[in-house]
């Protein structure tokens, strides 16, 4: 093929997968011979990570389409960069960075570009951040920035970008053991992490540990955009400070437990979803199981439930039973090995929120469980 010119610029046609990069100041470029081949725009990255010789770049998509697009569209670049050892580019580089630990091309060039597309002069200075926050989903220590229209997820390897219109609904779960707060930021579309996609950011800190917070704005500022939504200094338990600031920057309602209690006075009961113990939390409009994976269920969307294994003849030899809820869509979840004492703790709620059962077994009596024990003491006599 022909080289080719667009815009007075020309580019290679040569159809290469190898070539060298290129980092102005609006755009990585690809070159091949010393001439472009593509580029992409900084500001159209939304994350970026990378392994030990390989950097994944991905793209955004148009979020704010009424209707999905029915073209092809790229969503996401991986590079390939040899593993070799990078300590500096000059000999007295080389000299300070002798006992410094060898990094890979790949990690520098992810670093670089970062450091790009982390300079956005529409975006300004980071408004509200929080450093070394445990998140469980995906796993990692992550610092998080505020803007006005987003937040940034910074960790070693990865990074994602969230826009506030992309948050769907926000949880603070407040875990049976009493010691942790859960914090569940649900995502209407997920974010990626090499082939794996999370709907659900999920975190978890310490029911003491406390923040403290300064917007990086002035009292003026504040009040003008936030309305005494947001104050000029937050501080507190760090769940609460987190549940604060987004509720008033992100505008969302913080979703809590209120109603359900088990038979140990907790918001939700022990489970199991694919050999996977969590918790679940029957809330107000919705059923939620955490930590991972994550299954949110609205109660509308309940077709019925079913309580299997709370027979008599089961009674005697389980001690726990299997809630199994059917949707509209046909699908069912099954949450496994819920303590017997809970069964009627979650009928109860059930039966509130007027969603019907369909029990596989007649659910044991006292009377007869009784009865079932005294016959078999006599035997054994």
């Amino acid at each position: 093929m022909k080289e080719e010119s667009k815009v007075g610029k020309k580019y290679c046609t040569k159809g290469w997968n190898w070539g060298n990069f290129v980092l102005d100041e609006k755009a990585l470029s690809f070159n091949v011979e010393n001439k472009p081949c593509f580029g992409i725009p900084f500001n159209s990255i939304a994350n970026a990570g990378f392994s030990k010789d390989e950097v994944t770049i991905e793209l955004h998509q148009d979020e704010g389409a009424k209707e999905p697009t029915k073209n092809d569209v790229v969503c996401e670049l991986r590079f390939y960069i040899p593993n070799t050892a990078h300590k500096g580019d000059t000999e007295e580089d080389r000299k300070d960075t002798v006992d410094a630990p060898e990094k890979p091309q790949a990690e520098l060039f992810f670093h670089e570009v970062m450091k790009k597309v982390n300079v956005d002069p529409l975006a300004g200075d980071a408004i509200v951040s929080f450093q070394d926050l445990p998140l469980i989903t995906p796993r990692g220590k992550y610092s998080l920035d505020m803007y006005q229209q987003f937040l940034k997820f910074h960790g070693r390897t990865h990074n994602f970008k969230v826009l506030y219109k992309n948050i769907s609904r926000v949880f603070a779960l407040p875990k049976p053991d009493g010691q942790h707060i859960g914090f569940v930021i649900g995502l209407t579309t997920p974010i990626k992490q090499g082939q794996t996609f999370y709907p659900f950011i999920v975190l978890q800190f310490r029911k003491d540990a406390s923040r403290r917070v300064r917007p990086n704005f002035s009292t003026e500022q504040i009040k003008e955009q936030f309305a005494e939504k947001l104050e000029g200094e937050i501080g507190g338990p760090l769940h609460d400070v987190l549940s604060r600031v987004f509720s008033a920057m992100v505008g969302i309602k913080i979703i809590v437990p209120t109603g359900f209690k088990s038979t140990k006075d907790a918001p939700a009961v022990f489970c199991s979803v694919k050999a996977l113990d969590g918790h679940l939390y029957p809330l107000e409009k919705s059923l939620l199981f955490v930590n991972k994976p994550v299954v949110y269920i609205r109660l509308a969307d309940i077709q019925f439930v079913e309580f299997a294994r709370v027979g008599q003849s089961a009674a005697q030899t389980n001690r726990s039973f299997d809630l199994n809820v059917v949707v509209k869509q046909g699908e069912t979840f099954q949450f496994v090995g819920v303590d017997r004492n809970e069964y009627g703790a979650l009928v109860q709620y059930v039966q509130s929120k007027k969603i019907p059962i369909r029990n596989t077994e007649a659910p044991p009596t006292v009377n007869a469980i009784i009865d079932k024990q005294l016959v078999r003491f006599c035997v054994n006599m």
